[in-house]
């Protein structure tokens, strides 16, 4: 029995180390450097799942961590004179992220996110950066991508460090069109 056990044990060392090294692992630092790279302007940024955007903010900060000061991190927003901002300013860029479906239902985070979307076209971004890790359901970002390109073009698609990032630049003459 102990033989087996060891066995086993010894066949899936292996695998987990791929797994937690390569797959799982999401290196916020690494993303969020990649991201840099390619910012400019006032480009407004969304993160999904939102339960992502503690480790992003912490490296897209001038000094790491410092963006976590007014930045709650159990309701996903950041706060200011006792309010809750779901989409705020970072280094002047703006900054949300996308809710999962946790059993609210998918209605509920459509609304969330149509609401996010509007209060940042309320700061008529020409540029919106889409990040979305393994956490995002392929669904929703399959969706957020469709609704994004309504009014954007997708300019580019690439990976770094564990996160699929898209880049889209608003399309001529779309400028005051809403998403849907």
């Amino acid at each position: 029995c102990a033989v087996v056990l060891a066995a086993i044990f010894l066949i899936n060392l292996y695998p987990l180390q791929f797994i937690y090294s390569q797959d799982l692992n999401i290196r916020w630092k690494e993303a969020v450097a990649f991201l840099k790279k390619g910012l400019s302007g006032n480009d407004a940024i969304i993160v999904s799942s939102e339960s992502e955007l503690a480790p992003f903010l912490h490296y897209f900060g001038d000094k790491p961590g410092d963006s976590l000061k007014h930045y709650d991190v159990s309701r996903y927003c950041r706060t200011q004179n006792n309010s809750c901002l779901y989409v705020f300013p970072e280094n002047s860029h703006w900054v949300t992220g996308i809710p999962q479906d946790q059993g609210g239902g998918e209605s509920l985070v459509w609304q969330t996110v149509n609401s996010r979307l509007e209060a940042m076209e309320n700061h008529e971004p020409k540029v919106i950066w889409l990040l979305a890790s393994r956490w995002t359901a392929l669904a929703l970002e399959s969706r957020l991508i469709s609704l994004l390109s309504q009014r954007y073009k997708l300019a580019l698609n690439s990976g770094a460090a564990g996160v699929n990032m898209y880049k889209f630049e608003l399309l001529p003459g779309r400028e005051g069109v809403n998403l849907q």
